[in-house]
């Protein structure tokens, strides 16, 4: 099962690669950038962040509408020659901040300013375009919040990442599925997240972990609130490994 830490903090080339040389020393698998239009474009910073002789993973979140997906299959192909099979693509919605909606993404439709059907319905129709492309193509990964897109991703056997939420409360059937779970593990019970997260000592989550391994849960994608989880995380997932 992989291990993925969601990157939220780094933000220049050099801490971007410090990172995943320190997550990769510790037992993850890769790690995952956001869709962030005052952030960095992650396709083009790969080659500067990745060393060639190791398996690190690297997840890209993208907005199917800023982009076709022939382009897109285009520049994956271009970073899977260099580094095959470790490119991967989270497809989702995301939420709308004010800020990008004052001018509305891409002008066509949909975009920005559609709603969330509208968007989610376009995502899954993109996936299908995507997955059928004759191009070598890389492994992505369907957001699903809810009850109709689990369903379309279902049919179409579709990857996804589902959040802690769904799976603690058992909302979704991921029996044949391949899913990763999105989770905000918490070790300072002082200190209260938000969604997917949960309390955990070190034996809890490691009880987690194997419950996922159990459930043929292909992956778990960690992330934070604050910095102040990072290093207790680092060294929990160190533990888990070595155990």
């Amino acid at each position: 099962m992989d291990i993925f830490w969601f990157e939220r903090n780094a933000v220049n080339i050099k801490d971007l690669k410090q990172k995943s040389q320190e997550l990769q020393k510790n037992g993850f698998s890769g790690t995952m950038y956001p869709y962030n239009i005052y952030g960095n474009d992650f396709f083009t910073q790969i080659p500067t962040i990745a060393e060639q002789d190791n398996n690190f993973k690297y997840i890209i979140a993208i907005r199917p509408y800023v982009i076709s997906p022939q382009y897109l299959s285009m520049i994956c192909n271009s970073l899977n020659k260099k580094y095959p099979n470790r490119i991967i693509l989270n497809f989702l919605t995301g939420w709308i901040d004010e800020y990008e909606a004052s001018f509305g993404g891409i002008v066509s439709y949909p975009n920005d300013n559609s709603d969330h059907i509208e968007r989610s319905n376009y995502m899954i129709e993109y996936a299908k375009v995507f997955k059928n492309l004759n191009t070598t193509i890389p492994e992505f990964y369907i957001s699903t919040t809810n009850g109709p897109i689990f369903e379309k991703c279902k049919q179409n056997s579709f990857a996804m990442i589902v959040p802690y939420t769904r799976y603690k409360e058992k909302i979704f059937d991921l029996k044949d599925t391949k899913s990763i779970i999105s989770i905000c593990p918490l070790f300072d019970k002082n200190y209260s997240g938000s969604m997917d997260d949960e309390h955990f000592t070190k034996e809890t989550f490691f009880d987690f972990l194997d419950n996922c391994k159990e459930n043929n849960i292909s992956g778990i994608l960690i992330h934070e609130d604050s910095n102040q989880e990072y290093e207790t995380i680092r060294q929990v997932v160190k533990d888990y490994n070595n155990s």
